[in-house]
């Protein structure tokens, strides 16, 4: 957060346009709509919360602001910006932001770096050599080995000066928009997926999805149950929720 700071502290414009935060985690409802009639689905609809709006303060234009972390290569030409171009959130938020009120002209995407270094260990004794002894100057361990684990403090003092060397590295924004056939993909995309959630509740089938049982470096808290090894009805494994959509402050209403 200290590097955050010392990024972004002074740069509270977005190609030298002052900008105004004009919400923070904002909730919003829109209309599922079907993109061949333009009808509005009577089943399901949009909802979620949005990072931010902001607004610049000369030109009025409104942008949404999406905060991320990643442990990947977020730069120029990466794969993970050629990702955002098929991202869902951002096609949602988008219209999320209009359902708001808010006309905005894309997503500044602000996202930092996880750190990489993993903590010093001390060398197996097995393994460690040392130099020779002189006169001036005693034995030690040949560079690079260790007599004892990197504490706490040197570990965080490390990640600290390698942040503050590498601070664009760590820290980026950049603009991420959607063209009219992008946004038209998007609602086919939406519509599809109620479609098949719909036929899935009609005949109480759901398909399964392995390939989603190992997503964010961790195996999803389901995997027991969908596997067999764990009953879904342990209460104290699993906690059936009150209503659908907990995160937000009321029930979604009539649709889902």
């Amino acid at each position: 957060m200290l590097g955050y700071h010392c990024r972004w502290s002074e740069h509270m414009t977005w190609d030298g346009e002052p900008l105004q935060v004009v919400a923070v985690e904002t909730e919003y409802r829109a209309p599922l709509v079907n993109p061949e009639t333009g009808c509005p689905s009577l089943t399901f609809q949009r909802a979620g919360k949005i990072d931010a709006v902001v607004r610049e303060t000369q030109t009025g234009r409104a942008w949404l602001v999406e905060h991320k972390s990643s442990a990947e290569d977020f730069g120029p030409g990466t794969e993970y910006r050629r990702r955002l171009i098929l991202d869902p959130q951002i096609s949602h938020y988008h219209v999320g932001g209009r359902a708001l009120g808010h006309d905005v002209q894309g997503c500044i995407y602000d996202v930092l770096k996880r750190p990489g270094l993993e903590p010093k260990k001390a060398t197996p004794a097995d393994k460690l050599r040392w130099t020779k002894a002189t006169a001036k100057e005693p034995a030690r361990p040949y560079a690079g080995q260790r007599l004892a684990d990197e504490t706490p403090d040197e570990y965080g003092a490390r990640i600290r000066e390698d942040i503050a060397e590498n601070l664009k590295r760590y820290f980026a924004r950049f603009m991420v928009v959607r063209l009219e056939d992008e946004k038209r993909a998007s609602a086919v995309n939406d519509w599809q997926t109620a479609l098949m959630i719909r036929a899935s509740q009609r005949l109480n089938l759901w398909p399964q999805n392995p390939g989603a049982c190992g997503m964010y470096g961790r195996s999803c808290a389901f995997l027991g149950a969908c596997s067999g090894y764990e009953d879904i009805e342990d209460p104290t494994r699993f906690r059936r929720a009150e209503r659908p959509h907990e995160e937000l402050s009321a029930p979604v209403g009539a649709g889902q």
